[in-house]
């Protein structure tokens, strides 16, 4: 175990998830204990959905998420791929998830591991901190466009994905 794992705290959410692609609707369902009815929860929902789909879509394995309701609120996803993500060229296909996590979270990162990686976002709370977009938060009782770098990328109802974009991962 990493120095730096000994200090953390336990995590409020661990959900381990295979490869398979109803791993991010069954994260969605592991957080929500900690972050409804929080106002920042569609966000949450949205980049823990991002990263759990690209431990899939990018490994063999599964991985396993954890989440931290502090303030702020952090989430992780741990892999088996040693190689970190990065933001790619836009494309039809894709590129644009590591976008909207970034446009989501407060901050965000990766860390390699003795086995894989931990990709993290972590969350300012919204009654402590202003959005910079002026936007708010994608909520269950809204319908939302997502958007990324002002493209739109999906649209959602009650934080499922309904239609995706042709620019969405």
């Amino acid at each position: 175990m990493p120095d730096q794992d000994r200090d953390k705290p336990s995590p409020d959410v661990v959900f381990e998830f295979d490869h398979d692609e109803s791993a991010a609707s069954e994260a969605r369902r592991a957080l929500a204990p900690v972050v409804e009815p929080d106002a920042f929860a569609g966000d949450v929902n949205l980049v823990a959905s991002e990263l759990v789909s690209n431990a899939v879509r990018h490994t063999d394995d599964g991985g396993r998420l954890e989440a931290w309701d502090g303030d702020p609120f952090r989430v992780e996803v741990r892999d088996t791929s040693t190689d970190l993500p990065r933001t790619g060229p836009e494309t039809i296909t894709g590129g644009r998830g590591l976008r909207i996590v970034d446009t989501l979270s407060s901050r965000w990162g990766a860390e390699p591991l003795d086995d894989g990686k931990v990709v993290w976002a972590e969350f300012e709370r919204p009654d402590r901190v202003k959005r910079d977009s002026g936007e708010p938060p994608i909520t269950e009782e809204t319908e939302a466009t997502i958007r990324a770098g002002g493209e739109v990328v999906g649209t959602t109802i009650d934080d499922e994905l309904l239609v995706e974009g042709p620019n969405s991962e």
